[in-house]
């Protein structure tokens, strides 16, 4: 298994920075840090799941010269990058709603 293993005074950098956005910042930026922390574990989560489907589909590619697995695998890339980029809107959107109910 490959590991990434973050040095612990890094690692408390990230955590301090979110809890200075959460004490000190205004609610967007704290909106905006959360959303962006849960896109990138959502986004790591989903690479790693698809990783080894999407390297098949790219030494296939790469190997037959055919167009339309190419194009297949295109597609495959764009749909992972629309979807982390809706999940992060809407992340983002339901914060936002979540935050102004708590704040009625």
């Amino acid at each position: 298994m490959f590991f990434v293993r973050i040095p612990q005074n890094r690692l408390e950098a990230i955590m301090k920075a979110i809890w200075i956005q959460f004490i000190h910042g205004t609610r967007d930026q704290f909106l905006w840090t959360l959303t962006v922390v849960f896109t990138g574990i959502l986004t790591i989560g989903m690479v790693g799941v698809l990783w080894p489907a999407f390297a098949y589909m790219i030494n296939t590619s790469l190997n037959s010269h055919n167009y339309a697995v190419s194009s297949v695998v295109m597609l495959f890339g764009a749909v992972i990058v629309c979807t982390v980029l809706f999940l992060f809107w809407l992340l983002n959107l339901v914060l936002r709603k979540v935050w102004s109910k708590q704040k009625q």
